[in-house]
């Protein structure tokens, strides 16, 4: 894992404009400490329903990693908590309190 490439891919990250969101039906009702799974066929608008649930929530607090990116490319579990526990504060100075994944 490049260290530098994942801390630029959080840096920009935590500086992208979403643009126009167009709001999904879907509704997720958030249960602390529980997970939630969004399934769905190929170009539904997962994605950007992951946008949209972060845009409800203080960023610096939220951890999006998208496994398609290059800079992620060979991230094991183990790197994957590094970059949730260790470089994501590093970089934002705020513990993540949420945690997306995302082409998992």
């Amino acid at each position: 894992m490049n260290m530098e490439l994942v801390r630029d891919y959080i840096a920009m990250f935590q500086r992208k404009n979403f643009g126009r969101i167009i709001k999904r039906e879907l509704k997720i009702e958030h249960t602390k400490g529980k997970a939630i799974t969004i399934a769905g066929p190929r170009r539904a608008g997962k994605t950007y329903f992951l946008f949209q649930l972060i845009s409800r929530v203080n960023r610096d607090k939220c951890v999006y990693l998208d496994f398609e990116d290059i800079a992620l490319r060979g991230l094991s579990s183990v790197d994957c908590f590094k970059v949730i526990r260790e470089i994501f504060p590093e970089v934002t100075g705020s513990r993540a309190e949420y945690v997306f994944l995302d082409e998992v």
